[in-house]
């Protein structure tokens, strides 16, 4: 056996193909102990070998150990979808569902003022982790970490609705927004991992009626419970995400399911980064949540926290550039890579999707109150109200993605939505007369405006996210779109709460309707002049004609099995530098 297998080694090996006779020929030289190597042919999915030659020597190489990633049968693929699906439900969820509660929450607890912070540390917290979630899924695995995004959801939910105390309230709702990015940016990234070939194109669909589903939901389901049950069941509920992460134990791959990632330690989680990021978006938001309790835009509370946030921003940007020029990088993932910094399109689209999520949530949180105070509605009546802008935004979400089957017009798509966010907003401005009840009729086809502009943006971008990065970034570019769209919306909460406090005038000063519908033409104005710049945003990334989606797809492909091949060359290395025994005698 040991002959024949010498003998197919001194066997000459045939030419490989060139790159314009075979469009999957890749070439790559590295230099190591002096020797060039190149691949001849990379692998397609599901090969077992990847074939190199050494110039000082053929040394055939295997792919090795772990076996190939096999297709997953459809009923564990079902189950599996079940658990990380109603995950992602959940975390979305939560994001809006207290929307129209905030109202009795401030009275329970004597905390108009400063209710918005049961939204804002949600957000917040899920801003500052998402992307260090999906780093610590490098270090223990991937369903590790989404069980313990499960725990931390589930208890911190249950913890919220046995509060007894606001800041009881808000520290559990921040915990529980830390589970909630975990679900979130996970359930991407496991979804887009274990889908079979044959059902990746329906993938991104899927999440995309998920989030939409939970954006409908939210608000109404809030409304409805605490209107008939109190308030305390809009957390309550979430005792179901045990019996969700129940079927993700159990539906979890066997390894030959699954592909092959690179594990890494701790300390290349870029926690440098984690730092600036949470600090930023934390003091900058609290900037803005401050003016109300102080009624004034020229306090230090003010101020400080402003530059404080943006210079914590500046470095965040700036650290990914100093770690590539360093011998950290190879010992570092940042939080931001640099060849996202580098990639003008996404950055464009991923500022635009903050400034339209500013409008989107600011709008989903200031009209129930308006509709409770001035209008004198029910929790139910006024979540029901909301129903135009989120089945228009659920709407937006599926037909964003069919206008690019043929054509990718991506980049127009968000440009459209933007569009469409500008004059909702500006038009419930120009509705928001003083003294006078809103007009629900004009008002449902206003905010129906600003759900379906916001719907096509942010399904369009996050399906550009995907298309225009490299697939080993591809994650880290939704997480990021994702993150932008919910910290713009958290300002936008903060800034709808500065404006009405400096409506009020000194904290003395009762709130009355003519203050709440004054505020709220305000708040409508400043989010209109934002979705305005993101559409600016968005027309400057629209380029020239570009691939379809399904050549992406297929780009895409080419590019996971590059990356298998690599992996599997480096693991045949170091198992052969492990093997091989030293050159040095003792003596």
């Amino acid at each position: 056996m040991d002959d024949q297998r010498e003998t197919e080694d001194q066997q000459p090996r045939p030419q490989s193909p060139s790159p314009a006779e075979n469009p999957n020929a890749h070439e790559q030289r590295t230099d190591r102990d002096n020797q060039q190597v190149r691949f001849e042919e990379l692998p397609k999915l599901g090969d077992n070998s990847v074939v190199i030659n050494v110039e000082n020597g053929n040394i055939p190489v295997s792919r090795g150990p772990p076996a190939p990633q096999r297709e997953l049968p459809f009923k564990g693929f079902m189950y599996l979808c079940l658990g990380v699906g109603f995950g992602l439900f959940l975390s979305m969820l939560d994001t809006t569902i207290v929307a129209t509660s905030l109202y009795e929450i401030g009275l329970e607890f004597d905390k108009m003022d400063a209710v918005n912070w049961v939204a804002l540390a949600y957000t917040l917290a899920y801003v500052g982790c998402v992307i260090l979630f999906a780093k610590v899924s490098d270090v223990v695995g991937r369903k590790t970490a989404f069980l313990a995004a499960y725990a931390l959801f589930v208890f911190f939910s249950i913890g919220c609705a046995g509060a007894q105390t606001f800041t009881q309230l808000v520290v559990c709702r921040a915990f529980q927004g830390v589970g909630a990015s975990g679900l979130y940016g996970l359930a991407i990234i496991i979804l887009t991992e274990v889908t079979p070939r044959r059902w990746k194109h329906s993938i991104g669909p899927l999440i995309g009626v998920i989030l939409a589903a939970a954006g409908v939901l939210g608000p109404i389901l809030g409304g409805a419970l605490t209107e008939k049950l109190g308030w305390r069941w809009i957390f309550w509920i979430n005792i179901f995400g045990l019996a969700a992460g129940i079927i993700f134990w159990f539906a979890w791959p066997q390894p030959e399911y699954l592909p092959a990632y690179q594990r890494r330690s701790l300390w290349e989680c870029d926690l440098v980064g984690t730092l600036f990021l949470t600090a930023g978006s934390v003091l900058i938001t609290y900037a803005f949540q401050s003016v109300r309790e102080t009624s004034g835009w020229n306090n230090r509370l003010f101020i400080a926290p402003l530059t404080a946030g943006f210079g914590c921003l500046i470095i965040l940007l700036f650290w990914p550039l100093i770690v590539d020029k360093t011998t950290l990088r190879d010992k570092t993932t940042t939080v931001i890579p640099v060849v996202l910094l580098k990639n003008h399109v996404y950055v464009l689209v991923a500022v635009s999707t903050g400034l339209l999520g500013f409008g989107y949530i600011m709008t989903l949180y200031v009209f129930p109150l308006q509709f409770r105070i001035v209008n004198g509605y029910s929790a139910l009546e006024a979540s029901l109200l909301l129903l135009p802008m989120l089945v228009c935004a659920a709407l937006g979400s599926m037909l964003a993605p069919m206008l690019s089957i043929k054509r990718n017009v991506l980049s127009w798509t968000i440009a459209a939505g933007g569009l469409f966010t500008t004059l909702g907003t500006a038009l419930s401005a120009a509705n928001a007369a003083s003294s006078h009840r809103f007009g629900t009729t004009l008002y449902a086809a206003y905010v129906g405006l600003v759900g379906l502009g916001f719907g096509l943006s942010a399904a369009a971008a996050t399906a550009l996210a995907v298309a225009e990065t490299p697939i080993y970034v591809s994650a880290t570019a939704q997480g990021l779109v994702a993150l932008l769209r919910v910290w713009g919306g958290s300002i936008g909460i903060a800034v709808s709460g500065a404006v009405l406090g400096t409506t009020q005038g000194p904290s003395s000063t009762p709130l009355s309707a003519d203050h709440y519908t004054k505020a709220l033409k305000t708040s409508m104005i400043i989010a209109s002049s934002m979705a305005a710049l993101g559409t600016i945003c968005a027309f400057c990334a629209v380029r020239g004609k570009r691939p379809t989606l399904a050549e992406m797809m297929r780009k895409r492909e080419f590019e996971e099995a590059r990356r298998q091949a690599e992996l599997a060359r480096k693991r045949e290395a170091e198992r052969r530098e492990q093997q091989e025994p030293s050159s040095t005698l003792p003596v």
